[in-house]
Parts: structure tokens; C-alpha cells; sequence
């Protein structure tokens, strides 16, 4: 009798270290969530899991974004400010339009010249060895 009952008291310890050693047993915030009913949903943000093991693990297996209700909010209340900011800017300055310059073929063939220009000048000065007399002294 003795040596049943200390058969089966080894067989559940040795059963109760399996489930332990190979993370059955659920424990909150490491294998499981804390609030599973927060941690699902999509409407509100578990805040009990945020700093968790298994909220870390499970966004970084999933790559998902929590989607926070309160910082989405915040996020429209900003946008809002700064595009009144930018209407205020635009009528200080008075513009009407932002970006409103096109560039046609007469800017261009301007802007070509300049540059032409500018590579010959550079061309002169490094023909008239000035910047080697500059360097010299």
C-alpha cells in the first residue's frame, strides 16, 4: 500500500513539473493576458497587459499596433491645431495657395544658363591657379 501511494504521488509530481516546465500552467501577464476580455477587444486598450511579458511578446510575434482610443483623439486635437496654425501663417503672409509655382520650359532654360555660367567661372578661377596662391599663403 505504502509503495502505491508513493508511486502515485511521484507520477503527479513528475506531471505537475511537466506542465510547469513546458509553461501549461497560465500564469497572468507571462503566458497569458491578465484581462483576456481587455486584452482581445479592439475598442479599448488593456492597460494591465501594456507593460507585460505576454503583451510585449504577443505585439512583437504579431507585429500589431494597439489601437488607443485616448491617442487617437490626441492625435486629431493636434492635427487640427496645426493646420490652424498653417491657415494663420497663410494669412499673415498672405498667400493663397502654398506650392503654386510651376516651372515651365523659360524657367528652365534660365536656370540652365546660370549654371552654365557658374561652372565657367568656377573653371576660370581654377585655370588662374587663384585658389593655389590663396592656399600658398
Amino acid at each position: 500500500m505504502k509503495r502505491k501511494v508513493s508511486f502515485i504521488l511521484t507520477i503527479c509530481i513528475l506531471f505537475l513539473g511537466t506542465l510547469t516546465a513546458f509553461g501549461w500552467e497560465r500564469i497572468p501577464g507571462v503566458n497569458c493576458p491578465y484581462d483576456e476580455a481587455a486584452f482581445w477587444s479592439s475598442d479599448t486598450p488593456d492597460y494591465a497587459d501594456s507593460p507585460s511579458i505576454y503583451g510585449e511578446r504577443y505585439l512583437m510575434e504579431h507585429a500589431t499596433e494597439v489601437y488607443d482610443p485616448k491617442r487617437h483623439s490626441e492625435q486629431i486635437k493636434t492635427n487640427s491645431s496645426l493646420s490652424s496654425i498653417l491657415d494663420m501663417v497663410k494669412q499673415i503672409t498672405g498667400l493663397k495657395e502654398l506650392n503654386i509655382l510651376s516651372f515651365g520650359s523659360d524657367s528652365l532654360a534660365k536656370n540652365k544658363n546660370d549654371i552654365e555660367n557658374i561652372n565657367k567661372n568656377t573653371q576660370n578661377l581654377n585655370s588662374a591657379q587663384v585658389i593655389s596662391d590663396i592656399q600658398g599663403k
